[in-house]
């Protein structure tokens, strides 16, 4: 599927709850940015390197293999597992990014504040996701 046909869809679908041409352009360029990044989140030492996260960096992109309208109902279906990840948060990590766009962006709040990680690692999250300026309206690849 390409770009025209990703917007085509995405605008069926916002069509209905009365989203504009430019906001779904924008919602379809800030999910693609999101994934795009996904690929160089590490864990909160900087490290990527052992199986166990190259396999859930894997497994979280599996998300986006069919069109990003496809993928905001995967992710739906699946926040209560990514909650449950008890490794160094590498997963987690990788929804907040997803999570940063205006579909998201209240669960991504919310998420980040009940992680269980170090307080350092939080604030620099909270940082790099600019959640503490009410950023409804920031793409996450802006930061």
């Amino acid at each position: 599927m390409n770009y025209d046909q990703r917007i085509e869809k995405l605008q069926k679908f916002f069509s209905q709850i009365g989203k504009s041409q430019n906001e779904i352009i924008d919602l379809h360029d800030t999910l693609s940015s999101s994934i795009d990044m996904c690929n160089g989140w590490t864990d909160s030492k900087g490290e990527a390197s052992s199986d166990e996260l190259r396999k859930r960096i894997v497994y979280i992109s599996s998300f986006y293999r069919n069109t990003y309208l496809d993928l905001y109902y995967e992710i739906q279906k699946r926040i209560s597992y990514i909650k449950q990840l008890k490794a160094d948060g590498i997963a987690r990590y990788c929804y907040l990014a997803y999570a940063t766009t205006r579909i998201e962006y209240d669960e991504a709040r919310i998420t980040i504040v009940n992680l269980d990680i170090d307080d350092s690692v939080r604030n620099e999250l909270i940082k790099k996701l600019n959640l503490n300026y009410g950023a409804y309206d920031r793409s996450f690849a802006g930061y």
